[in-house]
């Protein structure tokens, strides 16, 4: 991917409305590798302090960098 595609695709991501296939091909871009979880969190699975702003979301994989840190991709 060369840099004006790479500018293109970030400002679908943020300017358009979400689309999970975007975004997911955003990540697989970004990080290289992660691992795919897909998993759909609602109600009581979202912690109080989001629950103003989020009703439901979901995980769609982990990753793990270079020196072991974990990242939930949201």
């Amino acid at each position: 991917m060369d840099k004006q595609q790479a500018q293109r695709q970030i400002q679908d991501i943020f300017q358009k409305s979400f689309n999970r296939e975007t975004y997911e091909h955003f990540l697989r871009n970004l990080l290289n590798k992660f691992e795919l979880r897909g998993v759909h969190y609602t109600g009581n699975l979202i912690p109080d302090a989001f629950r103003i702003h989020v009703t439901q979301y979901w995980r769609i994989g982990k990753y793990i960098d270079p020196d072991g840190n974990e990242m939930d991709l949201l």
